[in-house]
């Protein structure tokens, strides 16, 4: 999936899920599916801008909607940056999509993935 073949929908800022660094990502459709990827990390960490179908990332939050970590969207990037899932996770807690567990800092729960697109 290249960019050129998708109507960017958003871009967006966020912090990382420690705060130590400023995230970019872009929300974008090719008219049939939505999909996000991570543009950019004011940090060192790498991640892997590949596009990420939200229909399967909301199957992989389906699985433990009450206990969704990076962990959660592993699979989605089988091969690629370890990164790249808590990163995914940042900016779907900026979007609204999933929301912090109160005092639970690393657990989330799954709230409505479309909010992701709005």
């Amino acid at each position: 999936m290249s960019a050129t073949e998708l109507k960017i929908l958003k871009r967006g800022t966020c912090p990382t899920l420690t705060g130590k660094s400023k995230l970019s990502y872009v929300i974008g459709t090719d008219d049939n599916e939505v999909y996000i990827r991570i543009a950019s990390n004011t940090g060192g960490g790498f991640y892997s801008g590949e596009w990420v179908s939200v229909k399967d990332i909301e199957a992989a939050l389906q699985v433990t909607p009450d206990n969704v970590t990076s962990i959660s969207l592993f699979r989605l990037f089988k091969g690629k940056s370890v990164n790249t899932p808590g990163y995914l996770l940042a900016a779907l807690k900026h979007e609204g999509v999933v929301q912090t567990v109160k005092g639970r800092k690393r657990k989330h729960t799954y709230v409505d993935i479309g909010r992701i697109a709005n």
